[in-house]
């Protein structure tokens, strides 16, 4: 009986042990200092506990489409023009819709050919539409336009996990944000100094904001991002507040600010 106590006994220990090193590794001495910092070490906190950057960046996915298809005005330009069919013009005349295509300028002698050309290469991505005077719309399909815009979101989302990673950031969140939004989110814990930090360049379309009287860079210029954690302490506690340079650097050592 007390043999098989022992045993169990033994058994315990060991796997608390084996335990307590998973969470602890192997500390540096048995301090409490110690003993946090080997904590620390092999606990990565998330952005809710130890703090850091969130973003929420937009995927300018509509341009993916427009590349796309001034590539296909290319090479539907080149196609008649190998196929002997002069004077055609093809172009996007809507800006703020990437994804049409026209055709026209041509003759009523080619007007079949040029039919059987366009639905023969491009039915497969467009919705081909004949109009008035020999001209077609070609209407990039639903399916083809979510196809690029998916491509585009993930080439961004690896663009981003590339920058982040190479600059050893733990247990980063990089993934798609809100369903069909073609926006990205990304948490990097434990940094708040974005702002001096190379992850390279993060355009936005425009400023989001549009004031009649007011300049956008009310605050800062519009390339300034938001202001890292603390950033401003400085200028808020002592220009502000009248806070003396010594009584900044007491709080500072006590961890207030």
């Amino acid at each position: 009986m007390q043999k098989n106590l022992r045993t169990k006994t033994i058994v315990i220990l060991a796997i608390l042990v084996v335990f307590i090193y998973g969470i602890f590794g192997l500390p540096h001495g048995v301090s409490g200092t110690a003993l946090k910092q080997a904590l620390t070490k092999n606990i990565n906190l998330g952005l809710d506990l130890k703090g850091g950057t969130h973003l929420v960046l937009q995927v300018m996915v509509d341009e993916a489409v427009g590349t796309s298809t001034d590539s296909d005005v290319g090479a539907i330009q080149a196609d008649l023009a190998q196929n002997g069919i002069p004077g055609a013009t093809v172009a996007k005349s809507d800006p703020n819709r990437p994804e049409i295509i026209q055709v026209s300028g041509v003759s009523a002698t080619h007007s079949s050919d040029v039919s059987s050309l366009l639905n023969s290469r491009y039915s497969a991505n467009y919705d081909i539409a004949p109009g008035v005077n020999n001209t077609w719309t070609l209407t990039m399909k639903a399916t083809a336009v979510a196809q690029i815009k998916q491509s585009a979101l993930d080439k961004a989302i690896d663009v981003i996990r590339t920058r982040v990673d190479s600059f050893g950031v733990k247990e980063p969140a990089i993934e798609p944000y809100q369903l069909g939004s073609y926006q990205i989110l990304v948490e990097l814990p434990g940094i708040d100094d974005l702002g001096r930090r190379d992850f390279g360049s993060w355009p936005v379309a425009e400023f989001p904001v549009k004031l009649s009287a007011t300049p956008a860079y009310i605050g800062g210029p519009v390339n300034r991002g938001a202001p890292c954690y603390g950033e401003d302490n400085e200028w808020v506690l002592g220009e502000l507040l009248g806070m003396s340079k010594a009584e900044m650097t007491r709080l500072a050592d006590e961890g207030v600010i």
